[in-house]
């Protein structure tokens, strides 16, 4: 990963059945299958900061996809350097999926006009589903 801004997806993979609260007033009903969570990063670290926050289990829970992370393992990142924020692009190509469904309305999208950042699939979504998909770089993370 290079310490330039982008944009990311975060794959989760999910094994657990079971409710989540999601700040202090939604419930998420985790299922077992893949999540997808749309991102960016064009402030101060870009995407090695976000991402490396991300990937910590213990820390104060900020973003929505926080409070998922002791309950999903992100399998891989998507990331793009491209200069136009691709987040909301992304968002919209997993909405219109055919395989997608929304786990939760607004998850990750309270700043802007998406329903949602966040998709469920019983299997396991490709990057080539994604607009500049040519311009994605798949990072695999080992977990021990």
């Amino acid at each position: 990963m290079e310490n330039r801004p982008g944009s990311y997806v975060l794959l989760l993979n999910c094994a657990v059945n079971e409710p989540v609260l999601i700040g202090k007033h939604k419930t998420l009903d985790l299922i077992p299958g893949y999540y997808t969570y749309c991102g960016s990063a064009f402030g101060s670290g870009g995407i090695v900061a976000r991402v490396q926050r991300h990937l910590k289990l213990k820390k104060k829970k900020h973003w929505h996809i926080d409070y998922l992370r002791d309950k999903c393992t992100i399998e891989e990142i998507w990331v793009s350097y491209f200069k136009e924020n691709l987040e909301h692009l992304w968002a919209q190509d997993f909405l219109h999926h055919k395989k997608s469904t929304i786990p939760l309305n607004k998850f990750g999208s309270t700043d802007c006009k998406c329903r949602t950042h966040f998709f469920h699939f019983t299997s396991k979504p490709a990057i080539s589903w994604l607009t500049y998909s040519k311009k994605i770089k798949r990072i695999k993370i080992n977990h021990l």
